[in-house]
């Protein structure tokens, strides 16, 4: 039986950083929503989703959650890695860009 979309996990369910987690949450049929985590702690500090005024993922962070500029520039990392896979997947001959970030697999039983 295939899973409708809005419950289909993207290729990969996690992300990370040094010092983030980066987890698929959910989806709405044509976007995704990702929860960000501080991996000290597994604290949740926000969400990345699609935002229609702006047309791009966007971060929504939880209130009193305070940045240092590494986290920052995770989070802008992933947003652009977002944006260009949404547009790769439009047109899938455009040039792959480095993120320095890990993928994580989702585990499978064998």
């Amino acid at each position: 039986m295939v899973e409708p979309a809005h419950i289909r996990p993207p290729k990969y369910t996690e992300l990370t950083s040094k010092w983030l987690r980066f987890v698929w949450k959910s989806s709405t049929g044509k976007t995704d929503v990702w929860e960000i985590r501080a991996k000290q702690g597994d604290i949740l500090l926000g969400l990345v989703k699609w935002y229609g005024p702006f047309r791009a993922y966007s971060f929504f962070p939880e209130p009193n959650t305070v940045y240092e500029k590494t986290c920052v520039t995770n989070i802008a990392f992933f947003l652009v890695r977002l944006m260009d896979e949404r547009k790769a997947a439009k047109a899938p001959k455009q040039v792959k860009v480095f993120y320095p970030l890990e993928e994580k697999k989702p585990c499978t039983s064998s």
